[in-house]
């Protein structure tokens, strides 16, 4: 039935193993060679993407620190700006009220010195009247000499405020 041929299945033995020799020389060791380079490269590309990963997890946690940090500077800075609006507003709500005393001050100073001229020159137009009015009561009564002796008179008491 079967009969083996040792000769031909030894040399087809022969010919695998020179066969496996050569692929290893010359296929294998330069695959493995390349699969060995492209696997350190892709450890070193993993190991460097980690790193970077690494870098740029502090870098975000640096810059949020920072945004914080300016944030409640800003904070700091609108309050003190507050603070000082409200001081400057008192300030100048202090020296309107300043100002404001002061010009009624002087503006109830003037009408007082406005008031006593105008009494003043009540007074002396009232005297001027009563001195004509009496003279003319007076002139057919008196002479002149007791006419002008009396007007002075008069004068003498409206200037000095009816004493």
């Amino acid at each position: 039935m079967f009969e083996i041929d040792w000769k031909l299945l030894l040399l087809q033995m022969g010919n695998f193993l020179f066969l496996l020799v050569i692929l290893r020389l010359i296929l294998f060791k330069p695959l493995s060679e390349i699969l060995a380079r492209r696997n350190a490269e892709i450890h070193g590309l993993l190991s460097h993407a980690s790193r970077e990963k690494t870098e740029a997890e502090r870098l975000r946690h640096d810059y949020e620190a920072k945004i914080a940090s300016a944030s409640e500077e800003a904070q700091r800075i609108i309050s003190r700006a507050n603070q000082t609006g409200e001081t400057i507003r008192n300030e100048i709500r202090l020296k309107t009220e300043q100002e404001r005393a002061k010009l009624m001050e002087l503006t109830r100073g003037e009408l007082e010195e406005q008031r006593r001229v105008v009494e003043e020159q009540l007074r002396e137009k009232a005297s001027e009247m009563s001195v004509d009015i009496a003279a003319r009561v007076l002139s057919d009564m008196l002479d002149e000499e007791n006419r002008r002796h009396l007007t002075e008179e008069m004068i003498k008491r409206v200037k000095n405020g009816g004493r």
